[in-house]
């Protein structure tokens, strides 16, 4: 496996389940990726906020 394949797996692994939700929303999907691609640490309760 390559390095790239194994560093987004990585991330997928990682990724909260709070973060999938909040995706999940047409209405919020939009907003929510692009804070979410401004962070350097998730922060949930920013992401509920948008």
């Amino acid at each position: 496996m390559r390095v790239a394949e194994r560093c987004v797996w990585r991330f997928v692994a990682s990724v909260p389940v709070q973060l999938i939700e909040l995706l999940k929303d047409p209405a919020k999907q939009e907003r929510v990726m692009d804070a979410f691609m401004q962070m350097k640490k998730i922060d949930i309760a920013k992401l509920e906020e948008v």
